[in-house]
């Protein structure tokens, strides 16, 4: 009896590793998938991500939105849209298209329709969490995570949404101090 309870509390115990794990796991997607298939798994990359940051995160029913999850940041809803590169590349360069398939506005969301974009790179497990407003009329958005800077304006630009998982959290209890 003994064995069994100590097997109950050690599977009540989660492991915060066990996110990044599967993060790594679908980095690297087995077999060839089509480009819905890959944007549903940097879907459920930023689902376990956030979730082990303990945002709540809904997935809205169907594909008709123009953002692709919600995160109740403690004090609002905010309406993510996620995507994901799992190309390798070669001089540190990360380039992400940021438009929809839709031809309004040339592809650019707007803040009427989302808040933040969520950007994927799959194979370093990094996100970066831009809000809309950054963007602007980008639908291009180039990211180096490893500082490799090259000498053109705005080139770092987005480096400090780099991880800012803190833009998505407003909990009250949190800031309490």
């Amino acid at each position: 009896m003994d064995d069994t309870n100590e097997k109950d509390k050690k599977s009540e115990k989660i492991d915060c590793g066990a996110a990044k794990h599967a993060s790594r796991r679908l980095a690297n997607p087995a077999g060839t998938l089509d480009s819905k298939e890959l944007g549903d798994l940097g879907e459920l990359a930023f689902v376990l991500a956030a979730s082990s940051k303990g945002l709540a995160v809904s997935k809205p029913f169907g594909d008709c939105r123009r953002y692709d999850l919600i995160v109740d940041s403690g004090r609002r809803l905010l309406r993510i849209q996620v995507k994901s590169l799992y190309r390798k590349v070669v001089r540190g360069d990360y380039q992400v298209r940021c438009r929809s398939r839709c031809k309004l506005n040339n592809g650019c969301y707007t803040s009427h329709e989302i808040d933040f974009m969520a950007l994927y790179l799959a194979r370093r497990d990094i996100w970066y969490l831009i809000p809309i407003a950054a963007l602007g009329t980008l639908t291009v958005v180039h990211l180096h995570p490893d500082g490799l800077l090259i000498n053109r304006t705005g080139c770092a630009k987005f480096e400090i949404y780099k991880e800012a998982w803190h833009q998505l959290d407003e909990r009250v209890e949190k800031h309490r101090g």
